[in-house]
């Protein structure tokens, strides 16, 4: 198990509006640069630690009905560079880890880019799924639920 210091997870209080304003500013990001420059910049364990602590803290455990289990991304950069990270989601909300799951839920597999455009909006789920640019392994009908559970529908 992670040591405490090292999940990033949700604060409640803050959530709304830093959710809001970091997808802003990651939709302005993903609109303005290419994808091998959009690696560059979020490419690096720092900001894929930011990036999924934001989508941690998007997580809204009341949507989840109880739901309690690891959501696991298998991300990899053009250049072959894999990285895993894992969402461990509860009632009272979302952690995030670097690290592969142990029995996850659901296992979604994409290119960096492909992660952050769907992140930003910018990217249907649905399309990115079926023009194989992200694989799903794991519960299908949690993977239907994602956008409900984090706060995209």
């Amino acid at each position: 198990m992670p040591r405490p210091s090292r999940l990033v997870g949700s604060r409640p209080g803050l959530r709304p509006t830093a959710v809001r304003r970091a997808s802003s500013l990651l939709q302005k990001v993903v609109l303005t640069v290419d994808d091998r420059r959009l690696e560059r910049v979020l490419g690096s364990r720092a900001a894929q630690r930011v990036l999924f602590g934001l989508l941690a803290s998007a997580y809204m455990p009341e949507r989840g009905a109880g739901l309690t289990g690891e959501l696991c991304f298998e991300v990899r950069r053009s250049d072959g560079a894999p990285a895993s990270w894992t969402l461990m989601l509860g009632p009272a909300g979302a952690r995030a880890r670097a690290g592969a799951g142990h029995a996850p839920l659901l296992t979604v597999k994409a290119p960096l880019a492909a992660l952050v455009h769907v992140a930003a909006g910018e990217l249907d789920p649905g399309d990115a799924v079926l023009t194989g640019q992200v694989d799903l392994e794991g519960d299908f009908a949690l993977a239907m639920r994602l956008g409900e559970l984090f706060g995209r529908e």
